[in-house]
């Protein structure tokens, strides 16, 4: 199957079992670039193991309660981080628009 998903990014939490480990799977097999998210730092880091091993994408594995009311936010900055392209045409619009979300 082709999602059109190949060199997207994909942020899921709760990926270290169950649903969220098959959905950051699926992803990855279709060609994102993935980031999982659990509170457990042993499963996460197996499961970014794995899911990288069979599908051959880049994981990466980001420890941490979402329900941390500043969690979500390191979350997403780890992310663009790690994989927002600067030669991306939107990259400096988007970064002003995100700015204040990063922040709260």
């Amino acid at each position: 199957m082709d999602l059109g998903l190949r060199g997207k990014i994909a942020v899921v939490t709760g990926a270290s079992r169950g649903l969220g480990f098959a959905t950051a799977r699926l992803l990855a097999q279709e060609g994102a670039q993935v980031v999982i998210n659990s509170r457990n730092s042993e499963r996460l880091n197996r499961a970014a193991e794995q899911i990288s091993r069979e599908s051959g994408s880049e994981v990466l594995a980001i420890a941490g309660d979402v329900t941390n009311a500043e969690f979500p936010s390191a979350l997403v900055q780890r992310t663009v981080e790690r994989f927002w392209r600067t030669g991306f045409a939107g990259h400096q619009y988007w970064r002003s628009k995100a700015r204040g979300f990063l922040k709260t």
